[in-house]
């Protein structure tokens, strides 16, 4: 009777570790879902946030090389701010490829 009882316990464990193997599976997907989710919303705010900077730039080359806008007292001024914006660019772009290349962790 104590062998059974014993048999009993060890397959009662087995299924018990089995349950939690299964429900931590579970839990890794739903987590690898949630994580490309919100790595697909995540790269649309990035690319609008681009385009708006990329357009910034844009427009303030055309509107200083169309001459409606004149730095030419303030000479510092729009190189400061194309290499700002560049540079603001070019970080994100960096930031991001790190962030929705790299591989999900556990």
């Amino acid at each position: 009777m104590a062998e059974a009882e014993r048999q009993q316990e060890k397959i009662q464990r087995q299924d018990e570790l089995a349950a939690l193997d299964r429900q931590m599976a579970y839990a890794r997907l739903k987590a690898f879902q949630a994580h490309h989710h919100h790595k697909g919303r995540w790269s649309i705010f990035v690319m609008i946030a681009m385009a708006w900077m990329i357009l910034f730039q844009s427009g303030l080359l055309a509107l200083v090389g169309t001459g409606i806008w004149d730095f030419k007292p303030y000479q510092w001024l729009l190189p400061s701010l194309l290499i700002q914006n560049l540079a603001q660019i070019i970080t994100l772009a960096a930031i991001i490829v790190k962030a929705l290349f790299d591989k999900h962790k556990e």
